[in-house]
């Protein structure tokens, strides 16, 4: 029953006849659509790689995504059903490529895009993650983590060791939240990946590359 609001970039030499990627951009808590369309730069993105994209708003005081892992902080609002309500409009105003659609996202955005990863497989070409999580400990010591995908989903995640909101090696400002080694793992697992990763280093040894490319259904999981 809530009314629901995003922002959306139509690319340069958009002409409505050829289907063309969309990429869902999720903001962090406390931010919005316009500040991930401006800070990201992936409008200019768009029309140089000629996809559409949107970048939802979470609800909430400060507007956080709804995806359950830690109560007081998790959002309220069925934004999974708001997300799917989303694809579904932009699929019907607008020339979409249907096995073209990512959703990508910041903290809070990088949660709720694990989460939509795995509860619309069937939608989501990939998703693509900065500083998320999978699950966290509850104060009773229980986990509550993402569902498992019902589909492989490829994923591209980033962490940083220094990360001082959602911590690395799990725990953080929000509540005791999983370490990305949990995400990596749930991801490659749900993936099919039956290999070790390809590990290469880049930046003077300050960025690592695991990529996973022995996956099912020709997916992948690669994690900077």
């Amino acid at each position: 029953g809530a009314q629901r609001t995003y922002r959306l970039h139509i690319p340069t030499g958009y002409d409505g006849t050829t289907p063309l990627p969309l990429v869902l951009v999720l903001h962090g808590r406390g931010g919005n659509g316009l500040g991930m369309e401006q800070g990201t730069g992936m409008s200019a993105k768009a029309d140089k790689e000629h996809f559409i994209v949107a970048y939802p708003n979470a609800l909430g005081k400060p507007p956080v995504w709804s995806t359950g892992l830690i109560p007081g902080v998790s959002g309220t609002a069925d934004d999974v059903g708001f997300i799917r309500a989303l694809i579904d409009h932009l699929e019907s105003t607008l020339k979409v490529d249907s096995k073209r659609i990512y959703s990508c996202g910041l903290s809070s955005g990088a949660i709720m895009s694990y989460k939509l990863g795995a509860e619309l497989s069937d939608r989501l070409a990939a998703i693509g993650i900065a500083s998320g999580t999978i699950g966290a400990i509850q104060s009773d010591g229980s986990d509550h983590v993402i569902a498992h995908p019902a589909n492989p989903v490829p994923a591209i995640v980033f962490h940083g060791k220094k990360d001082g909101v959602i911590h690395y090696n799990g725990g953080g400002q929000f509540g005791n939240v999983f370490a990305v080694a949990k995400a990596i793992a749930l991801w490659t697992k749900a993936d099919g990946c039956t290999e070790s990763p390809h590990h290469s280093v880049e930046q003077n040894g300050n960025v690592t590359i695991d990529d996973y490319n022995q996956c099912s259904d020709k997916s992948e999981v690669v994690f900077y």
